[in-house]
């Protein structure tokens, strides 16, 4: 993030058809506590006074790099769509004035097998390439991000567990499981009645399963999402592999950042919805990315938006979320998705794109986030724990209120949405290439339809 932010919006961007539009960044710390107090005044003001037709708040995903959050996000997202008006001459009703906001959170660079970080500063020497350069760089931010949360009396040991100090095997992996439980005790999008502590065991188990997955050649034929904390599902066959520390310290970053995700929405996404929907009559627009999707929805779920009127319409690209963040019971708790609340806070059907190339989601979130009792329990012939992401598999077990279509590129035209249907699973593996592929034709046009109104059944 530059060193300070101007009061006021971040720059004006011009349209196609040459309208100017203000574009705010709000910055968060990990607290959900804006750190650009005055220019988010200046925003509230603006809207109060201004009286936008649209506001489109934007929210990145797990990336804590400036540049690329506002150019490789929010301005490429921006231009492209702005372009796709243009070659395809669309235009919205008369009157339409938006203003964009962009959301800035610190989240750690973390990379997955077939998805490269973003490039990170650092100073290379004769003996080590700049990749290699770049992997120690964000290796040491991973354990960072770690270490602050542990007592520190113990950070020596954790130091020396994570930077190969001592012989890896299942005693020092129990080591580093015990020592990282110290600080990681963390929930997930599912209710509270299916959320365990894990064990030492629990945990080392879950490495071994992971390390075993991890190794498995690509996935043939589509995978059927199951419960997984139910009994009679089938169980991978044990092992004595183990990952890395490194890849130990990768999976529990993923942890924090979803925790941290959660927190910034409730905190700072939900007070800041709130203001919104309070000075203004606009019509308020979320779309996030990965992360991103869950700092919007703890944002529309958070007890800050509770009496408010509704939220617009929101675009979930590529959500690391729960497939049963929506669910009407999850398994048997006899309790909701944690962000089912948001069926009744957006008046548009939500929008969720999901993609079984983007192999961060499809493949390897539900083995980062897994924390419950049955962690041991993994994808087996083609079985995928209950804990699959929304973006790689789409919605799951929402009822009658659930929909999937194919997303499209422009201009063919959606079915219409009928109006018990709360949540569309947009089905991307011909357009969607991998986790970071949102801005794209398909993604500007499902937007539009939004913005257009094009998607509901009168």
């Amino acid at each position: 993030m530059p060193d300070s932010l101007p009061v006021g919006p971040y720059r004006i961007l011009k349209t196609f058809d040459n309208h100017e539009v203000p574009w705010y960044i709000l910055p968060f710390d990990e607290r959900g506590i804006c750190m650009a107090p005055l220019t988010r005044q200046d925003c509230l003001r603006q809207v109060a006074a201004e009286k936008p037709t649209d506001v489109f708040v934007f929210c990145h995903g797990w990336n804590n790099d400036w540049k690329h959050a506002t150019e490789e996000r929010y301005e490429k997202f921006i231009h492209g769509y702005e372009q796709l008006r243009a070659e395809n001459n669309l235009s919205f009703a008369d009157g339409y004035r938006p203003l964009l906001i962009g959301l800035f959170w610190p989240s750690v660079v973390l990379q997955f097998p077939n998805e490269r970080a973003p490039q990170m500063a650092g100073t290379t020497t004769a003996t080590v390439s700049p990749d290699e350069d770049e992997s120690v760089g964000v290796e040491r931010q991973e354990i960072a991000e770690l270490a602050r949360e542990l007592p520190p009396d113990r950070l020596g040991e954790f130091y020396e567990l994570t930077q190969g100090g001592v012989t890896w095997n299942v005693v020092t992996a129990r080591a580093l499981a015990s020592l990282l439980l110290e600080g990681y005790q963390g929930d997930d999008d599912l209710p509270a009645a299916t959320v365990h502590g894990p064990t030492v065991d629990d945990l080392v188990g879950s490495w071994q399963a992971t390390h075993k997955d991890l190794r498995a050649g690509p996935r043939k034929g589509p995978a059927t999402i199951v419960q997984g904390t139910q009994s009679g599902q089938p169980m991978a066959a044990p092992f004595l592999g183990l990952p890395t520390p490194r890849e130990i310290v990768r999976l529990f970053t993923v942890w924090r950042m979803k925790d941290r995700a959660k927190v910034v929405g409730e905190k700072g996404a939900g007070s800041l919805l709130r203001d919104l929907l309070a000075a203004c009559d606009a019509r308020i627009r979320l779309l996030g990315h990965s992360y991103g999707c869950q700092v919007n929805l703890a944002g529309i779920c958070s007890a800050a938006m509770d009496g408010q009127r509704f939220v617009e319409s929101v675009l979930l690209l590529q959500p690391a979320v729960s497939a049963a963040c929506f669910a009407k019971q999850v398994g048997n708790t006899g309790e909701p998705g944690r962000y089912r609340k948001a069926f009744n806070r957006v008046r548009q059907p939500i929008l969720s794109t999901y993609s079984a190339r983007d192999h961060a989601l499809f493949r390897y979130y539900h083995l980062a986030v897994d924390r419950y009792k049955d962690a041991g329990e993994r994808r087996v012939a083609g079985i995928i724990p209950y804990f699959a992401a929304l973006g790689g598999y789409g919605p799951k077990d929402c009822s009658t209120e659930s929909q999937r279509q194919e997303l499209l590129l422009p201009t063919k035209e959606y079915a219409l949405i009928p109006s018990e249907i709360r949540i569309v699973g947009l089905e991307g593996s011909k357009l969607i290439a991998d986790h970071g592929d949102i801005c794209n034709q398909a993604t500007y046009w499902a937007l539009y339809n939004q913005v257009t109104n094009r998607l509901t059944a009168t």
